[in-house]
């Protein structure tokens, strides 16, 4: 996607940093479980451990 200006709103890490330009990116190892990662132009960070069911852990116990 090309952006003609870029948006950088989100000063809270796990805030809505998709709403920002951002890097998105997905991973699982296991099938089950994902872990998504998003970084904004401004060095805003989302980190999450997911299931599939939709329960979330935000990066403060993603990397205990």
């Amino acid at each position: 996607m090309n952006e003609k200006n870029i948006l950088a709103r989100e000063p809270r890490t796990n805030g809505e940093v998709y709403k920002d330009s951002a890097v998105e990116f997905f991973i699982s190892v296991d099938g089950k479980n994902y872990y998504n990662f998003e970084f904004s132009c401004i060095g805003v960070t989302y980190l999450a451990e997911r299931e599939r069911s939709n329960n979330r852990n935000f990066g403060d116990i993603l990397f205990e």
